[in-house]
């Protein structure tokens, strides 16, 4: 039996492996109340600086979002395979915002001196987020190297 070409791609596989890993955040956080930390300290940063525009969430509201968020994700792997030069600049920008996700949480657990909704699952975040990036430059090397 045959797999399909997209297994054998390292790129389009650690995307997916983000997606899974965000995945797995979305519900460390939904198991850890982490909407109970969040909107508390949006409100405060409101009343600091009332034009800035963060939103607070409902339960509801947000595991809804992030589901579609994920959802949408998934249905860009083919192009993350077919490596379509604008879907792979947003999946490197979407890395290094998921690195930052996860060291937020990572800092928040310090700074709280325990661990809050997310943390747990933080470091697979960080580490996807590395990967994709890593093979999204190694494929622009070698397409530059083809070229040259």
């Amino acid at each position: 039996m045959k797999f399909p070409k997209i297994i054998h791609d390292r790129l389009s596989i650690s995307w997916l492996f983000l997606v899974l890993c965000l995945l797995l955040h979305v519900i460390d956080e939904a198991l850890n109340n982490f909407l109970d930390l969040y909107n508390p300290i949006v409100l405060k940063i409101k009343q600091s600086i009332p034009f800035l525009p963060l939103p607070t969430f409902t339960f509801r509201i947000w595991i809804a979002g992030l589901s579609f968020v994920i959802i949408i994700l998934l249905f860009l792997t083919p192009l993350v395979y077919n490596r379509n030069k604008l879907v792979i600049a947003l999946i490197q920008i979407f890395s290094i915002l998921m690195i930052f996700n996860g060291l937020g949480h990572i800092f928040g657990s310090i700074y709280y001196s325990k661990i809050i909704a997310g943390m747990v699952s933080s470091p697979f975040l960080i580490i996807a987020s590395i990967c994709v990036i890593y093979f999204c430059r190694l494929k622009q090397k070698t397409y530059q190297n083809i070229n040259s």
